[in-house]
């Protein structure tokens, strides 16, 4: 009795520090858990911490381009208010774009190019370009409404020869085209190729064909004769393809 006795004296200081030590890592791991979940929240809703962002006008504004907005004054400083939500960015990992210009983030590094007179269209034109339609819209009307820039927002809309619901139904496609031609063919001719003038011909159709999808598909009047949206699509790609 008294040699278990003695033998269980010895083994119980041994386990009680092994118990502390399991309990002291299973708190911390708790905490350094709880620390991350607090600092992924925060980073998420842009309270605080790098990388966050903040609704601004209903658009999110993400650091480091938050930091940089707010340094110049926000929406009452030149940039004014956001246009839409970040987005992937040529020669950059993202840009936001303003009424008054892009800020183009790259790291914590930015770039900011205010209209009018600011813009590079090495960056500018084909980051513009690449925005989904109904995007590049919004920052196409932007700036077509400002003063001049570097940039060439001019349209003549779907210069025919094209009836005039015709010309309505393809109004978005017909702006991104002239933009194209516009800014990477002329004005500042970033790629003035022949490589480069199909290719915004083929996205011309795919813009076409996008509309038509979202109109439901419709029959459309080409100068008397009923169509379906797709056939009149493909001969308004025929049109740029020969004539351009």
């Amino acid at each position: 009795m008294s040699d278990r006795g003695a033998l269980a004296g010895r083994r119980r200081p041994g386990r009680r520090p092994a118990v502390v030590t399991a309990l002291a890592c299973a708190v911390l791991a708790l905490l350094a858990a709880g620390c991350q979940t607090v600092a992924a929240a925060a980073a998420s809703t842009g309270g605080t911490g790098s990388g966050g962002c903040q609704a601004v006008d209903g658009f999110q504004v993400c650091d480091p381009v938050y930091d940089r907005y707010t340094q110049l004054g926000g929406p009452t400083g030149p940039l004014g208010r956001p246009l839409l939500d970040p987005r992937p960015a040529v020669g950059a990992d993202s840009v936001s774009y303003f009424q008054g210009g892009a800020v183009f983030a790259t790291g914590a590094r930015t770039d900011v190019h205010q209209v009018p007179g600011g813009e590079v269209p090495a960056v500018d034109v084909p980051s513009v370009y690449s925005l989904p339609l109904a995007d590049f819209v919004v920052v196409r009307d932007a700036r077509a409404a400002g003063p001049p820039g570097v940039l060439v927002w001019t349209t003549d809309g779907c210069s025919g020869p094209t009836p005039p619901e015709v010309d309505a139904l393809f109004a978005d496609p017909c702006l991104r085209h002239d933009f194209g031609y516009r800014n990477f063919l002329n004005g500042p001719a970033v790629d003035p190729t022949g490589q480069r003038r199909l290719a915004i011909d083929n996205q011309f159709l795919v813009d076409l064909r996008a509309t038509c999808g979202t109109a439901g598909q419709p029959q459309v009047n080409w100068f008397g004769v009923m169509m379906p949206c797709e056939r009149a699509a493909l001969l308004m790609y025929n049109a740029v393809r020969a004539f351009g």
